[in-house]
């Protein structure tokens, strides 16, 4: 009784905790939606020519940069940006890095039918917006000094293009590589909320700073927070009272067994 009671508290506890993290997300989206709302939102040609605002809400399609539009090389993705990666583990299951090749570029142009503008590639890459918008393929292909990978593998693909590194295979035995490729689409279709500048070369403004960037349009971005705000007050609503519940419960159990 008494280890029941104990679970029970802990899971009441759980229950109060995650009622916690959600009012912060909850404080997050809603600072979210005041920038979007306040944002002015322009088109490509209005923002390069006008005066810059502090913050502009843009939306456009990703398009391609100055070395066209590119393929991956491990799965042959059409993209404006790609990430490969292949590394192993050791005994120690520390990753063992033996091939990386990405664009070089630190910005993604973005346009819509007046111009186009360039996003900043880490605010594209920073932790949430990367999962929205990076197409991510991964394999674990095994691999020995002298057999080929199996065909029609990212691993294979890069073996026969030469980009795959002796120091990849196993002197003996067999290997597993572990293969990562990340892709941004070309044409896809998203909405940035930046704080914008104007690059040294007359060509063009560039988004980022402390910016968002979320697929679609903006009115779809903001109906989908502000649903997620109706299902997050439920939440808090009924969270707090079913972890009060199970600790008060785990609490009279824990005292009845104590006696």
């Amino acid at each position: 009784m008494v280890l029941t009671g104990a679970v029970l508290v802990l899971v009441g506890i759980a229950f109060g905790t995650t009622a916690v993290i959600i009012v912060l997300v909850r404080w997050s989206d809603g600072r979210l939606l005041r920038r979007l709302r306040v944002a002015k939102n322009l088109t490509c040609a209005e923002l390069v020519a006008g005066p810059l605002p502090r913050e502009v809400l843009l939306t456009g399609r990703t398009a391609p940069g100055p070395s066209g539009v590119l393929r991956s090389p491990a799965y042959d993705t059409v993209c404006v940006w790609y990430e490969t990666e292949v590394r192993s583990g050791t005994r120690e299951d520390q990753p063992v890095p033996h091939m990386y090749r990405s664009e070089p570029t630190d910005a993604i142009r973005v346009a819509d039918r007046t111009g186009s503008v360039l996003v900043d590639l880490a605010l594209l890459r920073q932790v949430g917006t990367m999962e929205l918008l990076n197409q991510v393929r991964t394999e674990a292909t095994p691999i020995s000094r002298s057999d080929a990978a199996s065909s029609g593998s990212g691993i294979a693909r890069l073996d026969d293009a030469g980009l795959l590194p002796a120091s990849s295979r196993p002197r003996r035995g067999r290997r597993y590589l572990e293969l990562h490729e990340a892709t941004i689409a070309v044409e896809l279709e998203l909405s940035v909320l930046g704080r914008p500048r104007r690059r040294s070369r007359a060509e063009t403004v560039t988004l980022g700073r402390r910016g968002q960037a979320h697929p679609g349009t903006p009115q779809a971005w903001i109906a989908e927070l502000e649903a997620d705000r109706v299902t997050s007050a439920w939440i808090l609503l009924i969270f707090p009272l079913i972890g009060g519940a199970l600790a008060a419960v785990g609490i009279g159990l824990i005292w009845i067994g104590a006696y």
